[in-house]
């Protein structure tokens, strides 16, 4: 057991070693090598569903059986997540014969018989008293809302920087291995770093200086995500693609709602579900700050626009034409409000039915994904000039939506109206949250 590698210990647990992560496989090889290196930095880019866990839990059980006299370190995004993999680590150390401390039975720190600990850290968790010769951070960013807020990436670059990377042993290795979110993520804040090495492998190889050696296009693992899934992928969404599957987030700037809109004359004589999405200004004063209500009409996949309000009111201001637009017809009106805004939800509520607000979670950019995503895939419409539902907010909301890129937008608020009704048409991306008791499975009906 003590010259196991780690390719070996994969292979006595019936899976094949995976080709596509050999630079991670040589690293740790190097990490966990029988003399001293020196501290050495590591981190690796790959795509999710690439067994990059996996192959990092047994890195961890192979440099456990080689060196049983050595404590390490398994850092995650959550508490939960690293006990997980804790549990795993465990079984693959006990299945191929090693010798686990029976008077250490913590699910989250456990021992070799040698005295080597394993400890288990969930993001943000205290680190005391404890070092390690392998620390292994994997994932310490769990959602885009966290990737996309700068008080959450600052909290876990200040766990890792504070926190985890001084109880590297002065023969240690450390190995970050994440899916990249954001420009200013784990990996994006360690490539200045002259101590950090490492190695991004895209889901879809970009030129010839492709890690891998493939030809541009040709896709990681097509027996996981074949070419067509990744081109679909990047074509609903092309921020997510580029960070999550090939490894280059792309900074805030660019644009988000890609090509040019769908267009429709008349709505289709099928069933179909009515909702608004609304965005309310919390202020008349500031030139920016508008009031809006979109009606969306969805049949089928698409979400038609079929009619609009928009006005430099505040919120309360605008409840008479919440109204009316719901007496014309009836559907739920979905608004993402601010906690400073909730006084004037309790006033329009009273007053609208199917009036309801959640509380906003991540911001305007985290929130317009989904429907931006619906709109680069053409299951957005908006009225044709010649179209009866065509408005002079037509023009006003296309203009701001092919505009909108989620820094410093002059108007974003038909953005966030859109992103509401979307939502709420849309049983994926609703939220459980909601105020008040409603059917969400709004009836259908017929024009």
């Amino acid at each position: 057991l003590s010259h196991l590698t780690v390719v070996q210990l994969i292979r006595s647990s019936g899976l094949q070693p995976p080709s596509h992560l050999r630079h991670l496989l040589e690293e740790a090889e190097a990490a966990i090598g029988e003399r001293p290196q020196g501290k050495r930095f590591f981190w690796f880019s790959v795509p999710p569903r690439h067994w990059k866990t996996v192959t990092l839990r047994h890195v961890m059980a192979a440099h456990l059986l080689r060196h049983p006299g050595s404590d390490v370190i398994w850092a995650s995004h959550t508490f939960e997540y690293a006990i997980k993999q804790s549990v795993e680590i465990r079984k693959i150390i006990e299945r191929v014969g090693g010798e686990l401390d029976a008077s250490t039975r913590r699910k989250n720190n456990w021992a070799m018989v040698g005295g080597g600990q394993f400890q288990a850290f969930g993001s943000g968790g205290r680190i005391a008293g404890v070092g390690g010769r392998l620390i292994v951070i994997d994932d310490p960013i769990g959602t885009r809302s966290q990737a996309e807020s700068p008080v959450e990436r600052e909290r876990i670059h200040r766990w890792i920087d504070d926190d985890v990377i001084p109880r590297l042993t002065p023969d240690g290795a450390v190995i970050l291995v994440h899916t990249r979110w954001h420009p200013d993520d784990p990996i994006g804040r360690y490539l200045p770093d002259q101590r950090w090495r490492g190695v991004n492998i895209p889901a879809l190889a970009e030129d010839s200086d492709d890690p891998l050696g493939r030809e541009p296009g040709e896709p990681l693992r097509p027996d996981v995500i074949s070419r067509e899934e990744l081109d679909g992928l990047r074509v609903k969404n092309v921020f997510k693609f580029a960070s999550l599957y090939q490894g280059r987030p792309r900074p805030r700037g660019a644009s988000v709602f890609n090509g040019e809109p769908l267009r429709f004359i008349a709505l289709p004589d099928a069933p179909h579900r009515t909702a608004y999405g609304v965005d309310l200004a919390y202020t008349a004063k500031t030139l920016s700050d508008r009031s809006v209500c979109l009606r969306m009409q969805r049949f089928g996949d698409v979400v038609y626009v079929t009619a609009g309000r928009i006005a430099q009111v505040a919120a309360p201001e605008f409840t008479l034409a919440l109204s009316a637009m719901q007496a014309e017809q009836k559907g739920p009106m979905r608004w993402y409000r601010a906690g400073t805004e909730k006084g004037a939800a309790d006033f329009i509520r009273k007053r609208v039915p199917n009036f309801h607000d959640l509380p906003a979670t991540g911001d305007k950019f985290v929130r317009a994904m989904p429907s931006a995503a619906g709109w680069n895939s053409a299951k957005i419409a908006f009225p044709a000039e010649e179209s009866p539902y065509y408005g002079d907010w037509v023009d006003i909301a296309l203009d701001e939506v092919a505009a909108f890129t989620g820094v410093k937008d002059a108007h974003d608020d038909i953005v966030d109206a859109m992103a509401a009704g979307w939502d709420e048409l849309t049983p994926a991306q609703r939220s459980t949250h909601t105020h008040g008791s409603r059917d969400d499975r709004t009836r259908s009906t017929t024009i």
